[in-house]
């Protein structure tokens, strides 16, 4: 019977286990309680989860080819409510319920047959009932549109009493509350069958067969985000999770490892006996996955994969009695691709609301505003190809006298990334300004407004019907309709070191000391010319809708919806090297363990690009109002760097891609208007010290842990890290400033905690 109890400022935890045996099995069972305060000031908004786990373990069939079975079951009730936080708004609060069941076996047939070692089946299923709800209070002094609309068209405000269904409703004024919910029931299955067939063939040479196949399946049985009374329900749609498809992943593995002493290797072929033995191990491993996503509905269809992998290790030498005792070497390489998201291959819905009608505010503070939805999803890209990675790697494990050394070199490149990008359609759409209202002879508190879902145009009716039907006035207004594309990026890579000293104990001191640490690089440049729209706020001349299109080569950043805007980076570099240290002093006397981990960062370096293969990306202003300046060689500091297009379109003739730079100078000297609206496809950056390199000055943390025995049955840990707080600061090259570690993200924040385990 063990208990274990822990506390830290955030976290109370408590658990108990038992096991007991039953027949021929044995069953294991655990319960543990914990809550968990995000905030300390505020104990109303604790987490709180209580969990119990069984596990039965048995051994069947005869001893030659025994069944070895292993069951679990476990599962959590849990959930927060802030209902009862005295320090809240009256009635504003939050509360979550997140339980779960999950199960899985695990069959191990140990045959051993000429033919197979043994077969193993493993499954599994997860079950979640997650609901959160939230009760908020608003107030507002006019009513507001909350718009729900799926379809597209036109469609105008109603008052939700005329019209419940209507696709827009007039939202209250004064103060109330709003409850929403979001309801999430995900749900997986996996199962997988393996088998392995082992052949010794001499004393250390061995060949190892492995087979095997995967299933896996996930859905979701929520309801989704919803909301309590649809009188008051803000702008939204509805997207339910339970009425989407399952997400299917299949995958097939081969691989077959090879362990061969020299002596075996070069030996003539009547020589090879099983009494071979040699202190020089080849050992090679090869394999191939396939992974198969497929999703029902989606109009990728299958989604499939091959992955190979290739290993050597080489063990030089093996307990001899020098002063390097082992060593060995090694090396790798593998393809592995990563099929598309879920997003990707069936993407979720989005709309675009354009305001088509703004008639003002009546006495009463209602605005009939009227609105035009386009919804839209990302889009099928034929051309789309599956991302895949190559991964290499190096490295070495040498066995001294007096430290274990381990080093391995990597270099991972990615080829195909996923990005998305915006396709632009050209779109126009009715608008009726107010001012069409001013020689409307109805007065404003009889107008009854409609608007015809397909054309736009806007009506006005007499309640009292005095006066005959008018028909607005409207204008033409030129847009975009805009939508998302999955398509493939430019390469990135990234490498590495990692390695690791364990050194020998120091006998005297009953002390061992560990160093480890990395190096990490990553570049990535962008280069794919993607389409950019200004910002909505930005308008032609004369006052329409903005109609160009900017195609920039690189990054580009997206809003809520599907619209990109462009960036002056389209990469970034960035280097680090992280150093460790690890003393861990045993005092058997009085069965005291102490450890200390020192972290240190020696070296932290970022910079954002902005490169291109055909040339110079951007170019260097003088003043932040400039639009002409010098090409951007990448070596700028402290200047203010402005990105122009390559090309651009227009809403006319949106195929024709026109050359930026020189139809910017020759509107310059000829054409005022074209100059203006062309500018506003040219992306500066916010400050002069945006493409500065960003060199972090050297800083370290410790992190301490005291574990104390008391007699046979009782053990006390202490953890403490970052346990001197450190306020040390820290300089930016880019910026030239100086903060504070503290609450930076760079360090881990203080932190301590305290556990406890008993055994009965």
């Amino acid at each position: 019977f063990v208990v274990d109890m822990s506390v830290n400022p955030y976290t109370t935890q408590i658990g108990v286990s038992k096991g007991f045996t039953l027949g021929k099995g044995v069953m294991n069972a655990a319960l543990e309680h914990a809550r968990s305060t995000s905030d300390q000031a505020s104990p109303y908004t604790a987490y709180q989860r209580n969990t119990l786990s069984l596990s039965y373990q048995q051994r069947l069939g005869t001893t030659a080819s025994p069944l070895l079975l292993n069951i679990n079951v476990n599962g959590n009730v849990g959930g927060m409510n802030s209902k009862a936080d005295p320090d809240a708004f009256t009635d504003v609060y939050s509360k979550a319920r997140d339980n779960a069941i999950r199960a899985n076996f695990d069959m191990k047939w140990l045959l051993n047959k000429s033919w197979i070692t043994n077969i193993q089946m493993l499954g599994a299923i997860a079950y979640s009932d997650k609901k959160s709800t939230r009760n908020t209070n608003e107030s507002s002094s006019s009513a507001q549109p909350y718009i729900h609309s799926t379809e597209q068209g036109y469609f105008i405000a109603t008052e939700y009493d005329d019209n419940p269904n209507s696709p827009i409703i007039l939202g209250p004024t004064g103060y109330w509350y709003v409850k929403s919910y979001n309801d999430s029931k995900p749900i997986s299955y996996s199962l997988q069958l393996k088998a392995d067939w082992t052949r010794h063939i001499a004393t250390e040479a061995t060949n190892k067969l492995k087979i095997g196949a995967q299933w896996n399946a996930s859905g979701n049985e929520g309801r989704g985000r919803y909301y309590d009374n649809p009188r008051l329900t803000p702008t939204w749609r509805e997207y339910r999770y339970d009425q989407l498809p399952r997400l299917n992943n299949y995958a097939f593995y081969l691989e077959d490892r090879l362990s061969l002493p020299l002596s075996y290797l070069f030996a003539s072929q009547g020589s090879r006996t099983t009494e071979l033995t040699d202190k020089n191990l080849l050992q090679i491993t090869a394999g191939i996955r396939s992974d198969i996503t497929s999703i029902s509905g989606s109009e990728y269809g299958s989604a499939t994969s091959l992955s190979p992998r290739f290993n050597l290790k080489y063990t030089l030498w093996r307990h001899r009695n020098t002063f390097v005792s082992d060593a060995s070497v090694y090396g790798g390489w593998g393809k592995s691709v990563k099929l598309p998201s879920f997003e990707v291959l069936y993407p979720s819905p989005a709309y675009a609301d354009r305001l088509a009608f703004s008639p003002g505010s009546t006495s009463e503070g209602k605005s009939f505003y009227a609105y035009n939805t386009v919804p839209f999803s990302a889009k099928y890209n034929q051309d789309l190809k599956w991302q895949y990675t190559y991964q290499k790697e190096i490295g070495m494990e040498i066995d001294t006298k007096i430290a274990r050394i381990n080093a391995s070199f990597f270099h991972n490149k990615t080829f195909r990334p996923y990005i998305a990008t915006s396709i632009y359609t050209p779109f126009s759409y009715l608008f009726t300004p107010q001012s069409s209202l001013e020689n409307s002879n109805i007065p404003s508190e009889y107008r009854i407004y409609n608007i015809d879902k397909l054309t736009g145009v806007v009506t006005v009716a007499d309640s009292r019907g005095t006066q005959p039907t008018e028909t607005l006035t409207a204008l033409q207004r030129k847009a975009y309709n805009s939508n998302v594309m999955f398509r493939n990026g430019s390469p990135v890579s990234r490498s590495g070191l990692d390695f690791s000293v364990d050194f020998k104990q120091i006998k005297a001191l009953r002390t061992t000391l560990r160093l480890d640490g990395n190096y990490y690089h990553y570049k990535g440049v962008e280069q794919s010319l993607i389409a950019s729209l200004p910002s909505s706020a930005q308008q032609m001349a004369d006052g329409q809708p903005y109609q160009y299109i900017g195609y920039y080569r690189g990054s580009a950043v997206y809003d809520s919806g599907s619209t990109a805007y462009a960036t002056t980076a389209n990469g970034s570099l960035s280097d680090e090297v992280n150093l460790n240290l690890t003393v861990t002093t045993h005092i058997p006397r009085i069965r005291l363990i102490i450890s200390l981990r020192i972290e240190t960062s020696l070296y932290d370096y970022k910079r954002s690009l902005s490169e291109s293969s055909n040339g110079s990306r951007g170019v260097v202003l003088q003043d932040i109002a400039d639009y002409f300046g010098t090409p951007y060689d990448g070596t700028s500091r402290n200047q203010y760097v402005a990105v122009y297009p390559e090309y651009y379109s227009s809403w006319d003739n949106p195929s024709e891609l026109i050359p930026f730079e020189s139809q910017l100078l020759w509107a310059f000297d000829n054409d005022k208007q074209l100059f203006d609206d062309l500018t506003k496809l040219i992306v500066k950056t916010n400050y002069a010290y945006n493409f500065n390199p960003e060199r972090i000055s050297s800083y370290w943390s410790a992190n301490l842990n005291v574990t104390k025995e008391i007699g046979k049955a009782v053990s006390v840990s202490f953890l403490a890290n970052n346990f001197l707080n450190s306020l040390q600061r820290v300089k930016s090259s880019r910026t030239g400033q100086r903060t504070t570690l503290f609450n930076s993200g760079y360090i881990s924040p203080y932190y301590y905690g305290l556990s406890v385990r008993i055994k009965i």
